[in-house]
Order: C-alpha cells, then structure tokens, then sequence
C-alpha cells in the first residue's frame, strides 16, 4: 500500500463550498480529463431523486486520483468543499520537473474527498461549478 504524506509545509484552504455533499455516492464520482479542462461529477439522493453536481477545473495540467485508506489527514478537511493545498509539494514536483517555463505558474493543487472513495485532486488555473 502507498501514501501520499503531506509535507510540513502544506495547508489546506476553502476555495469552494459545493451545494452537495461528497458522501456516498452511488454512481461517481467520475472524472473525464481532457487537454486543459478536467471535469468531476458525482452524484447525491435529493428529495426530488438522485442529482449530479458537476465541477469544472480550468487550465487542468495533471490529474490524480488517491484511495481513501492512502489519504493525508488534511485531505479530509476537502470533504464537500473544493480546497487548495498551498505549498504543495505536488505542484511544486511539477514545476520543478517542467521548470523551463512550458508550466503556466497560476496553477494550483485543487481537491475534493469523496467519502469511502478518497481525493480526486488536480493542478488547474480554477474551479468552477456547473449550473
């Protein structure tokens, strides 16, 4: 089993509050990564029936997805929220890995916890939700 350790550097911060919850999902969430653009959909019961909240991360460079028994603590403070890590050592590997300037420096280290599920997680530009 692998973990991904947050270093001691790292916070996490709100970035957006989502008008569903992240637990329990029946069929998501479902993840479709396309050049720039990563969009997450997961599903919740409402009282009208089952609902789709759909996320959009902007300017989406990498994408990874980490089980809930491997998870950081802090991670969970993404639960129903969309959060950024700030000092991420992820995004931090990547610039150093690309640093020659073909990484756009306004990226940030996005997540979202799904309960029984784990974080989905992204470098992008920005967030948005879906209407």
């Amino acid at each position: 089993m692998w973990s991904v350790i947050m270093s001691a550097t790292e916070s996490i911060e709100n970035f957006l509050k989502l008008p569903r919850s992240t637990a329990e999902c029946d069929e998501g969430p479902e993840t479709i990564f396309r050049p720039g653009v990563l969009t997450v959909r997961y599903d919740s019961e409402t009282e009208a029936g089952r609902a789709w909240t759909t996320l959009r991360f902007r300017g989406a460079i990498a994408l990874r997805v980490i089980p809930a028994p491997a998870i950081s603590p802090i991670v969970i403070e993404a639960y129903s929220k969309v959060c950024v890590i700030k000092n991420s050592a992820w995004l931090a590997s990547l610039m150093n890995t690309h640093g020659d300037g073909r990484l756009p420096e306004d990226r940030k280290h996005f997540v979202v916890f799904f309960d029984h599920y784990g974080s989905v997680e992204t470098i992008a530009r920005t967030c948005e939700l879906e209407p």
